[in-house]
């Protein structure tokens, strides 16, 4: 099918119009940026104006229910006072507010001077600093004010900017110069400043149009960064230390490892600009009350703490939330927000706590971007003006301009998007303008010409046509009357078949032969034809006639040519496209084929299996011939994967809690592997930081000053045998790197030797702990993990396998029975369905303690429900001491916050009148690792109990008469902790600085640690 020529002209012109319109959209780009560069307040003005219009008109936003606000309102004053209240009250509302459940308490209140007499003096304030040290986080505010003509940081006092330098964020110096400057900052009383738990600025700078849009993330006081108090608030809520917050200029701010109030965990970010401003996502207006039930004043508040109200009311309320105390009644307070004339300066705190916190940052287009949204806008506006005729292309123009103004209230709305408006609306003006003048300049002439060549053309084609068609009908007539004039000589036939050649029509010129042939005849009988002068004639129009058409026939194959040229481009184009578009399916399709295709990496997931009976009899005969006591299918099919892997040199990783058997699982790999040497078993738990190395690897003699004697080593033990590695979570970190070198190169480097030695070891890791989450968090090597993730077989904990429970008990039982050469004891029924509802935290380890002591206090062959001393609600404790009068919330706290290992731990110490070595002998650890082990349990304890010693110590000692003991315990270990701080104060990185001065002490127990010192306790 052959295209028109007038449409493929047309296409032409079309695409010949992007270079002027490119121009154009380029020129206009300049002329923007000029105008913004000389005029940056007006249009900067006009661009906000157009973001207030998009949140207005997209109404009122979902609020977060995690915030509480109490506002101190006309009605409060009225009660207490206008002006300065007496600060004993803020005390009282702080402590109840923590007394009720607040997670996290910030006061929109400067208490920055001593209190006046009337207003309760020194009582009062010292009431306000106990409360601030005793009520968990609690934030005060600093005054902050933005004075750009000021050169000199502020001066901050030394004991505030060491607060300041401890839970700041880690900022680039760079960086740090770039955020906004404080020029004046009104800092707290002294009490305030040691005991308040986090800072805040409230200082907000107003765009040039009076209206607050932006917070200051971190403002850089005097060299420190001071974080907004709705920042701050958001990140205490979500248990994120300052450290875990990282700001990247012109792209987000990132909060590392939010903990939301649904107990997940994840990272939080928002969009930020280059200056470190967030954009406030307002929820609506101050005055329709946007935080519904979530919004009270402070005197009905008041009533409730004074009995007037229902406390258990507060509570519902409060509980689990932060709870933001503002001033919503001090007129020189009042700020303009996209929403309203005024607002409290406390509200656009809500506001951007809720912003963070419901994850609803508004991100700023980059600079780039936006201006080459402007550039194309204003190209596509000028080439719909060029392209096409007058009023289409302003509609079309016009039409383009509208879909941007909804296409950016579309991202705004769903995308919280904020796109360019004002640039893009001047830029639709000038370029249709600029493309209006472009067309214009083009005389009328010129355009005349333009279309004439155009039709001439056009008319070129269809003349030819009709002059082919006058030709070839010429040549009929001039070949007839030829044929008339021809005689019977054999020459003009030859002459005649020449002419019909350079036609290219053989078949016109066989007719033009039979017909000639036939007239020669007809000539020939009438004798019409005398002249031979006649005939040359006639020869010589014939050959005229024939040259012209020719030469027609040349001219109109030519312009067909090109026709058919373009044509086959387009064909070739199209054929391109089609090829592209199969190249494109065969590689999604090769994407998808390897993504679903199995990685040669031996990765179990475990799920249930159906065996046959004769299946299933042999693997539980498998397994109690390597003392696994089962008939569970998901650990049956366990076995079965670690029975199919065992043979191959390849690592495996057991995945499980504390007591599930993950030490006979690896016992069994190494039985079933046929490797001739021992199997070696080691927790890393329980070895001593400074000689782990050694422990693993050996040493020489002379290595270290103990060094008496050479050392193997637990991997050359392991030689030709397997090295169970149980609790590999907590493996240092310098020595997880020496551990991947031993496992990727087979050999080892013992302590002082000169040379590595190559071993063949199967290597067998366990551990309680999520190594991907240790991962995230920076605790353990990436590669490490991926080296050890080789074959993952995960064992379910004892509640999930509860029909296994009474054959591991009748299995325990009767073992135990040999062993002490005891009568048959049996269990009764009422005991095993005990057993079978015990949460088992402790696993089968746990089960096994408690059936040695039923053994113990049995009567007879039976042991009942009650020699178990499981208690009556399974969520008590096991280790209830006997005749114990405990409270449930005691019993909570020694129950469900203890893991199996510091219960196992806390036991033996209570066994032992918590003597050290005692216990240490017990548990076969050392006593260097129960001290630090105990010593931790003391500081996790002391901050569950809100620093109270004396409870704390009830809580560990569980008798009264080895209360005193672990008191003085107590006593001695928070000393020595505030020595530690006093000698050496800690540093930003509090995890290194713990590492430093408590070389021995579990990680685990850092972040206790660190609250004790953050709270003054130390």
């Amino acid at each position: 099918m052959k295209s028109n020529p007038l449409m493929e002209l047309s296409r032409h012109r079309l695409q010949q119009q992007w270079i002027p319109a490119g121009l154009i959209g380029l020129a206009v780009t300049l002329l923007i940026g000029i105008l913004w560069i000389s005029a940056p307040a007006v249009l900067e003005t006009w661009e906000w104006r157009t973001y207030d219009l998009r949140m207005q008109w997209r109404g009122a936003r979902p609020t977060t229910n995690q915030l509480m606000l109490i506002s101190r309102d006309e009605k409060s004053d009225a009660r207490f006072g206008v002006g300065i209240w007496d600060r004993a009250v803020f005390a009282k509302m702080i402590t109840a507010l923590h007394r009720a459940g607040a997670s996290v308490i910030a006061l929109d209140f400067y208490f920055g001077e001593a209190s006046p007499q009337e207003r309760g003096g020194k009582l009062s304030d010292q009431a306000l600093v106990d409360a601030a040290a005793t009520a968990g986080t609690v934030l005060f505010p600093l005054r902050v004010s933005f004075d750009h003509d000021v050169e000199d940081m502020p001066v901050l006092p030394p004991r505030l900017k060491q607060r300041l330098l401890d839970g700041g964020s880690p900022i680039d110096p760079v960086f740090l110069q770039r955020l906004p400057q404080a020029g004046s900052i009104s800092t707290l009383m002294p009490g305030l400043i040691n005991m308040a738990q986090g800072f805040g600025h409230i200082g907000a700078s107003s765009d040039p149009d009076g209206v607050y849009r932006r917070v200051p993330i971190f403002v850089n006081g005097g060299g420190t960064t001071i974080p907004a108090m709705g920042v701050a608030l958001a990140a205490a809520y979500l248990k994120v230390k300052p450290n875990a917050m990282r700001l990247i200029p012109g792209e987000t701010l990132e909060l590392k490892g939010a903990i939301f109030p649904d107990g997940t965990r994840r990272d939080l970010s928002m969009p930020v600009d280059m200056r470190g401003n967030i954009l406030i996502d307002y929820v609506g207006r101050w005055v329709d009350d946007p935080f519904p039930n979530q919004h009270f004043s402070f005197v009905d508040v008041w009533d409730s703490i004074e009995g007037k109200g229902a406390e258990e009311e507060l509570r519902k309320y409060v509980a689990g939330k932060a709870v933001l105390i503002l001033h919503a009644a001090l007129e020189s307070d009042k700020r303009r927000t996209p929403l309203e004339l005024t607002a409290p300066g406390g509200f656009i705190l809500a506001n951007t706590f809720s912003t963070v916190v419901a994850g609803r940052g508004l991100r700023l287009l980059p600079n780039w971007m936006q201006w080459g949204t402007i550039m194309a806008f204003t190209t596509a506006v000028a080439w719909m003006v060029l392209a096409f005729p007058i009023w289409r292309g302003l509609m079309a123009a016009g039409g383009l301009g509208g879909g941007y103004l909804f296409a950016t209230y579309v991202w705004f709305v769903s995308f919280n998007v904020v796109g360019p408006m004002v640039g893009p609306m001047v830029g639709l003006v000038l370029a249709t303008g600029s493309a209006l003048a472009w067309t214009s300049r083009l005389s009328f002439g010129q355009i005349q010409e333009s279309e004439s060549k155009r039709l001439v053309l056009q008319q070129e084609v269809m003349g030819l046509q009709e002059l082919l068609g006058e030709q070839e009908a010429h040549v009929k007539r001039s070949e007839s009357e030829f044929v008339n004039a021809q005689s019977t000589s054999v020459v003009l036939q030859q002459e005649l078949k020449d002419l019909q050649k350079l036609l290219s029509e053989q078949e016109i010129h066989i007719k033009l032969v039979e017909s000639d042939l036939a007239a020669t005849q007809a000539a020939a009988n009438t004798g019409q034809i005398r002249s031979a002068l006649v005939r040359e004639s006639l020869e010589a129009e014939l050959r005229r006639v024939k040259e012209e058409k020719t030469r027609t026939e040349q001219s109109a194959m030519q312009l067909r040519g090109r026709f058919d040229h373009e044509m086959q481009v387009r064909d070739s184009r199209e054929a391109e496209l089609h090829q592209v578009k199969e190249d494109l399916e065969k590689t999604k399709q090769a994407l998808m084929e390897r993504t679903n295709k199995p990685t040669d990496l031996w990765v179990v997931e475990i799920k249930s299996s159906v065996f046959s009976s004769a299946e299933a009899q042999e693997l539980r005969k498998q397994c109690e011939d390597n003392k696994i006591i089962t008939n569970d299918p998901g650990v049956l099919n366990i076995w079965k994967l670690l029975r199919k892997a065992a043979p191959f040199n390849k690592i495996i990783l057991i995945l499980g809690e504390s007591g599930t058997g993950k030490e006979r699982f690896a016992k069994a790999a190494h039985d079933l592997s046929g490797r001739r040497g021992r199997f070696i078993p080691v927790n890393m738990a329980t070895i001593e930081q400074e000689h782990a190395e050694s422990r693993l690897f050996g040493h020489v003699k002379g290595a270290f000053t103990d060094a008496v004697r050479d050392h193997d080593g637990h991997f050359l033990q392991a030689n030709n045998g397997t090295l169970f590695l149980d609790e590999i979570g907590e493996l240092q970190l310098n020595l997880q790197a020496k551990l991947l070198r031993v496992l990727e190169d087979k050999a080892i480097w013992s302590m002082g030797a000169k040379e590595s030695k190559p071993v063949d070891v199967r290597v067998v890791c366990a551990t309680n702990r999520d190594l991907e989450q240790e991962v995230k968090e920076g605790r353990f090597r990436e590669d490490l993990y991926h080296r050890l993730n080789v074959i993952t077989l995960r064992l379910p904990p004892l509640r999930e396998r509860p029909d296994d429970i009474p054959l591991l008990a009748k299995y325990f039982v009767d073992q135990m029975v040999q062993d002490e050469h005891l009568p048959k004891i049996e269990l009764s029924q009422g005991a095993v369905d005990r057993l079978k509802v015990w949460p088992w935290r402790g696993n089968i380890r746990e089960l096994r303690n408690v059936l040695e002591k039923a053994i113990v206090f049995a009567d007879g062959s039976v042991i009942t429900e009650h020699n178990l001393g499981l208690g009556k609600e399974s969520e008590e404790s096991v280790e209830m001491p006997i005749g114990g009068t405990e409270s449930p919330m005691t019993l909570n706290t020694t129950g469900s916050d203890l893991d199996p290992d510091e219960l196992r731990l806390l036991t033996a110490l209570r066994r032992h009148s918590f003597a050290i070595g005692s216990a240490a002998e017990e548990l076969d650890w050392s006593r260097d690792t129960v001290t630090e082990w105990w010593k931790g349990l003391c500081f996790k304890t002391l901050v569950k109990h809100e620093f109270d010693l004396d409870k704390a110590a009830a809580s560990l000692a569980k008798e009264s008469g080895l209360a005193k003991l672990v008191l003085k315990k107590l006593n001695e270990y928070v000393k020595g902790l505030d020595k530690v701080v006093t000698a050496e104060p800690p540093s930003i990185d509090f995890h290194a600085w713990c590492k430093k001065h408590f070389r021995n002490l579990p990680a685990r127990y850092y972040p206790s640690v660190e609250t004790l010192i953050r709270s003054r306790v130390v």
